[in-house]
């Protein structure tokens, strides 16, 4: 199971190294008149998106050993905040304002790190509570 969080932590870092570098390529799509990812740029979106879904589908696999965790209303309200923080960023997009993407985006990715590094901890630390059974 770690060399599974290893692989959608490079995966995720290669997506975000290739989004940061700087491309003048034509946009593909255009979000708004700012902002529009070029070819190279959706390879790295691409990378990110397949990285983020694996750790949604294994969040999602662990919900209920998360509430044990953590608790229900801790947890509801986290997801509440990561949903919060994904309308901000479309909000950002739709009007063009860069802080408020940016801020919204940092925000929404560390929420996600929260539910991944949680998913992660229930599934060890029941893998540890069964060992010494």
């Amino acid at each position: 199971m770690i060399k599974q969080a290893w692989i959608l932590v490079i995966l995720f870092f290669i997506g975000l190294i290739i989004l940061v570098l700087p491309d003048n390529g034509r946009p593909v799509i255009r979000f708004n008149e700012l902002h529009g990812p070029s070819l190279i740029d959706l390879t790295g979106i691409l990378l990110v998106l397949v990285s983020w879904v694996a750790a949604t589908i294994i969040i999602i696999n662990r919900w209920q050993a998360i509430i044990i965790r953590i608790g229900k209303r801790n947890l509801y309200f986290l997801t509440l905040l990561y949903f919060l923080f994904l309308l901000g960023i479309m909000l950002g997009l739709i009007l063009s304002l860069d802080l408020m993407l940016w801020f919204f985006a940092g925000a929404a990715f560390l929420v996600n790190i929260l539910f991944v590094i949680f998913a992660f901890q229930v599934k060890n630390r029941s893998i540890n509570a069964n060992i010494s059974q």
